[in-house]
């Protein structure tokens, strides 16, 4: 069974499947368009458009690990996306490209390559900087990737953010790990002999 620590598949990833990602690349470069249109850059910060920006730095770069951990990150971010979307009852076109567009891109991609086993806390780790990136580079009052307090109603159901961050982070992790279970039932990766 290949892990997550195997960033470099026994075959290099065809060109022309490389250069698809190009197109996680644009849905990022539509949003940084749209944010800086809107005066909002620090939402770039988001992990679902950050997520977009390293699955096509993986892609480009043929590294699968970066593939795969972004790759999680945008299937995981659409369910709460679509919440967000349901209760603010506000739906922007950029925002399916980007999220809807990012999950189901993200899905082909785990088609292609396959999840490996330990992809998860590699994930968590990518965010857990992000987020800790996000409290220097964004304002506090645009809580982006929750960097400074619990994000909509579960920010009152804790006595203090770090009680919020714990309890956040124990569930990225296991939703993560659930997620990476599920995929490599799905997609299990080929052993390098039979690929």
């Amino acid at each position: 069974m290949r892990t997550a620590a195997s960033t470099k598949d026994a075959l290099p990833f065809p060109r022309w499947f490389r250069l698809t990602g190009l197109v996680p690349l644009v849905f990022f470069l539509v949003r940084l368009v749209d944010y800086v249109k809107w005066d909002t850059p620090s939402h770039l910060w988001w992990s679902c458009h950050v997520a977009n920006l390293t699955l096509a730095i993986g892609m480009l770069a043929g590294n699968s690990l970066l593939m795969r951990l972004a790759s999680l990150w945008l299937i995981l971010g659409l369910p709460p996306w679509v919440l967000d979307m349901w209760a603010t009852r506000l739906v922007w076109p950029v925002s399916l490209l980007t999220h809807l567009g990012g999950a189901l891109f993200a899905l082909w991609v785990i088609a292609k390559v396959r999840m490996a086993r330990g992809v998860w806390w590699w994930a968590l780790l990518w965010f857990l900087a992000l987020q800790g990136v996000s409290r220097f580079v964004t304002p506090p009052a645009t809580n982006v990737n929750a960097a400074f307090h619990g994000y909509g109603a579960s920010q009152y159901w804790f006595n203090g953010y770090w009680q919020y961050w714990l309890a956040n982070t124990a569930g990225a992790a296991l939703l993560l790990w659930l997620l990476e279970w599920g995929l490599a039932r799905l997609f299990p990766v080929v052993n390098a002999a039979n690929e």
